[in-house]
């Protein structure tokens, strides 16, 4: 009898198998059903979240100096889309960026801070936008 690890191994030896076999005719089926895959794509993340965060956190810890090479270098590529991003969630005042004023200078973390207080705060924002533009004009 294979163990639980034999069994994984084995299943995995022979899903690489099928798919170098049935390539071509994977591929064709994928770009038939983009929507599809999308949506069964988003599903499965969804029910297995957990198991991506800690493969994902695996591989930052084990892979610490190519994590950073690969953070630096999409900020260098993508610096004007998180600018305008940035600006986006400003102008809108949304979650994050409410949480982020009331955690800058005290010692709440996001985790800490309850809904009613994002919405007092993104209210208090707005009497402060509100008075502001009548002031200037």
């Amino acid at each position: 009898m294979l163990s639980e690890e034999e069994r994984k191994e084995s299943r995995r030896v022979s899903s690489k198998k099928y798919y170098e076999a049935n390539r071509a005719r994977i591929k064709v089926r994928r770009d038939a059903n983009t929507d599809k895959m999308k949506e069964y794509s988003a599903k499965h993340y969804l029910d297995n979240k957990r198991t991506y965060k800690a493969k994902a956190k695996k591989w930052y810890g084990d892979n610490n100096a190519e994590a950073k090479r690969t953070r630096k270098k999409y900020r260098k590529n993508h610096r004007n889309a998180d600018i305008k991003a940035s600006q986006k969630n400003r102008d809108a005042l949304g979650d994050c960026y409410v949480k982020t004023l009331l955690t800058k200078r005290g010692c709440l973390s996001f985790r800490d801070i309850p809904q009613g207080l994002i919405e007092a705060k993104r209210s208090h924002l707005k009497v402060k936008r509100f008075i502001k533009e009548q002031e200037n004009g």
